[in-house]
């Protein structure tokens, strides 16, 4: 009877073993197709990125970008330039510097979230948040020093002009040559002293502060969407070709 009981148990063994067997081959060649698949995604994603990267390397410092100042939900001042010409240029009327009724109306297009109206045809928007200036402490215009509090109260007022020449005024600039020391447009004069400062600073400043969400990028491409999950040291040797240096040569601005 044991004999029986022996051949029973045996059999049953057989059949676990070959079922187990049968699941085991099926949870592999399942995990296997998941792994396959998974390196194919990775490595389509990777391609989109690389592509995106290129992309940003050949056209971001060729084509027109538009360097917007932004304060809590107000857009205050804006420069387009082409950032491979930042060190060509040589004087003031050089920058195509945006005008206040064009603030105006970007900052309707702002409030709507419109932001393809705003870019137009410029390649991409960059815009940066006063917040990333709160470490300069004070930039120089004319051989003046001005405070970062005093800068910023030039850039949310609507009359700088005036604010800047009573400044001078207290200063003791003759009031009939205190015009001249006047820039053509203060808050864009003030929005490049305190770009060149932070870059003099931090020259890659802008890539940390897009991880911090303090500079935005819009169109916002895929390089960008996965900004948060890539390294700090992968992303300065990617992009830190598209930053440019610090523009202390340019006249006007010292």
């Amino acid at each position: 009877m044991w004999q029986l009981w022996s051949i029973i148990a045996i059999i049953i063994i057989a059949l676990v073993l070959l079922f187990s067997f049968k699941i085991i081959k099926s949870i592999f060649k399942l995990a296997s197709i998941f792994v396959i698949l998974l390196l194919v995604v990775f490595g389509v994603f990777s391609y989109l990125v690389y592509l995106d990267i290129m992309d940003l390397q050949e056209n971001f410092p060729e084509k027109d970008n538009l360097f917007i100042l932004y304060k809590d939900n107000s857009l205050l001042t804006g420069i387009k330039i082409k950032l491979n010409e930042v060190q060509e240029l040589e004087e003031k009327e050089s920058l195509n510097i945006l005008s206040q009724d064009k603030i105006n109306t970007l900052n309707q297009y702002y409030g709507n979230q419109e932001f393809d109206k705003i870019l137009e045809n410029n390649y991409k928007i960059i815009l940066i948040n006063y917040d990333v200036f709160n470490d300069i402490e004070q930039v120089d215009l004319q051989k003046e020093k001005f405070s970062n509090e005093f800068v910023l109260g030039i850039m949310e007022s609507s009359q700088p002009d005036d604010i800047l020449k009573q400044e001078l005024i207290k200063r003791d600039y003759n009031e009939l040559l205190v015009d001249k020391a006047i820039p053509e447009d203060v808050k864009s004069s003030f929005f490049i002293l305190l770009l060149n400062k932070k870059i003099e600073k931090e020259p890659l400043f802008f890539i940390t502060e897009i991880k911090s969400k303090n500079v935005i990028i819009y169109p916002e491409t895929l390089t960008f969407q996965v900004i948060d999950y890539l390294s700090i040291d992968f992303i300065k040797e990617k992009l830190s070709s598209l930053i440019p240096e610090s523009p202390n040569q340019v006249e006007g601005f010292k």
